[in-house]
């Protein structure tokens, strides 16, 4: 049995070996528990300027590491997909990947991502993490809400950077007339991931991973959602599996914490998306509906029912067309700022109320998103 560990990076030269170290002691103990022959560190660097390649290779380590450099443009979509090639030549049975920037990580991860896989027969394998209120919103408006409309299954988390996954899913997604697109090779990679792993129809497990603390993705959410959208789209396009949908669950992995560091900044994204959709034209939503949404900001009751039926009316509309990666950019950058009013709004609001209805809200989001969908 043969383990492999991705850690995708791009300029991480601050955190590449210690995460390099923290992989190495968590293959200890899972060497020291399961029954596995080989184990192997892989780093998939997209470049980097920063020496984060040479500093990876200079890590002591007690398994095995390998290095591969993804030359031209990067995208955290390339070096995964670059790693399932590596996977699939090599034989590997049960693969993870971690992210780089990540300085809360644990060894422990590396045993609760593969385990489940080994003893349980998963082919995927999600974290949970514990997370402010103020983060995740591509998570808690979008994917996670969308993923259970269209699939009826629960994963909290469907774009997380750390997963477990094995061969088989490694063949499906290098296989896959997708990974040529952009969004997929870029950030909409772990979207892609989760979705191809949904249509298997094999078992998919969720794992409590703690808190997850890393370099903050505020400021790239404006470059990355458009392309976690796109990727949406383009992995959508196959049917999938009928299925019943699974309840969501009253469990909350909501922190208590009020800390908003990015109340400014948050205010002036919400300022220039209300401008951008003040004067808009688009052919998928009439201009009465992007009026009452912009109108809605004050009642997160409303806000929740007009932002469910923005996202049915451009899952549909974009969906029905010949969707090639430009069509998919479009539809992604066209969403953008109406996620960047909902996302804000909810923080403003999240600031004022208790945990239990910041979670109720999110639960609410799906469960509604799901049943509008039905009937459409």
């Amino acid at each position: 049995m043969k383990i492999a560990v991705c850690l995708p990076s791009h300029n991480e030269a601050g955190n590449i070996q210690n995460i390099t170290k923290i992989v190495d002691q968590g293959l200890v103990t899972l060497l020291a528990n399961e029954n596995v022959s080989e184990a192997v560190i892989v780093n998939v660097d997209s470049d980097s300027s920063d020496g984060s390649n040479r500093l990876f290779e200079e890590t002591e380590t007690a398994f095995r590491k390998h290095s591969i450099v993804v030359q031209g443009e990067g995208g955290k979509g390339k070096n995964i997909l670059e790693f399932c090639r590596y996977v699939v030549d090599n034989s590997i049975d049960y693969c993870i990947t971690i992210d780089t920037d990540i300085t809360s990580a644990d060894p422990v991860w590396v045993t609760k991502l593969t385990v489940p896989m080994i003893r349980d027969g998963a082919i995927y394998v999600t974290p949970l993490y514990e997370r402010s209120r103020f983060e995740g919103s591509s998570t808690n408006h979008f994917t996670f809400p969308l993923v259970y409309a269209l699939t009826g299954q629960v994963v909290r988390q469907p774009i997380a950077g750390d997963f477990g996954f094995t061969l088989q899913l490694a063949r499906e997604m290098i296989n896959s007339s997708f990974v040529k697109s952009e969004a997929v090779q870029k950030y909409g990679i772990d979207i892609f991931m989760t979705m191809t792993a949904i249509r298997t129809g094999n078992y998919i497990a969720n794992v409590n991973l703690g808190k997850k603390i890393h370099a903050p993705s505020f400021n790239k959410l404006e470059y990355m959602f458009p392309q976690i959208a796109a990727s949406v789209l383009m992995s959508s396009i196959a049917q999938f599996k009928e299925s019943h949908s699974v309840s969501i669950g009253d469990e909350s992995n909501i922190l208590p914490s009020l800390n908003f560091n990015h109340r400014e900044a948050a205010e002036a994204m919400s300022k220039k998306a209300f401008g951008e959709l003040e004067s808009k034209e688009l052919d998928w939503v009439e201009r009465e509906a992007v009026d009452n949404f912009l109108q809605s900001t004050e009642s997160q009751v409303d806000m929740v029912n007009l932002w469910t039926n923005l996202v049915i009316s451009w899952f549909n509309y974009f969906h029905r067309t010949s969707l090639n990666d430009e069509k998919a950019e479009q539809a992604g950058q066209e969403l953008l700022p109406f996620f960047v009013v909902r996302a804000t709004s909810f923080w403003f609001w999240a600031e004022t109320v208790e945990v239990i209805d910041v979670e109720r809200t999110i639960r609410l989001q799906a469960e509604l998103l799901r049943d509008k969908l039905k009937t459409v």
